[in-house]
């Protein structure tokens, strides 16, 4: 049976107990504060985030992946695992998974399926258990794949925002017509 590896970006917002359980590797999107760059996750979890956002004159950024980063990680976990299924938040919202699709190219490996997930948060986040799952339950690579080309369609997430204060709306316009931030 082929060993996978299963890849995601920090903006699935999985509990890191859950991502350790599943064996997962989340790489972490960057966050820029003016001129601080923090690594989304590790340098700045969720509760630091709110509360330098809260206490900031500076709007934060986010940006991408390097595609040196999902080099470097497809390199370490193709020592160890025999495929790569690497799914990431929606192409209209980022460019993650324009950059993990390069870094696959780059290493011109087709044992790395790397997927558009339509979706960011929570809804990410669902299509990534499910496939953890299935990997940890022993399925094949061709079904956890037609699962997840299944499953993208059919996924979606919808959240409340407790305040308009920050430009959450931009945001969420961009959500409804599908334009790129």
């Amino acid at each position: 049976m082929p060993k996978i590896a299963i890849v995601t970006d920090s903006t699935c917002d999985m509990p890191s107990d859950l991502v350790k359980e599943k064996n997962i590797t989340v790489v972490p999107l960057n966050v820029h504060f003016g001129e601080e760059t923090f690594l989304d996750g590790i340098d700045l979890n969720s509760a630091e985030f709110f509360d330098k956002l809260s206490s900031s004159d500076i709007h934060p950024q986010t940006s991408q992946p390097s595609v040196g980063r999902f080099v470097e990680t497809y390199k370490k976990l193709l020592k160890n695992h025999d495929a790569i299924i690497s799914i990431h938040i929606s192409g209209k919202l980022s460019a993650t998974y324009t950059s993990a699709i390069q870094a696959q190219k780059e290493l011109d490996n087709k044992n790395i399926k790397v997927f558009d997930s339509m979706n960011g948060s929570l809804g990410l986040g669902s299509l990534v258990y499910k496939i953890s799952q299935m990997n940890q339950n022993g399925e094949k690579l061709e079904n956890i794949i037609s699962s997840i080309e299944r499953d993208i369609p059919n996924t979606m997430f919808f959240g409340l925002v407790p305040t308009l204060e920050y430009p959450v709306g931009a945001f969420l316009n961009q959500l409804q017509t599908g334009n790129s931030p």
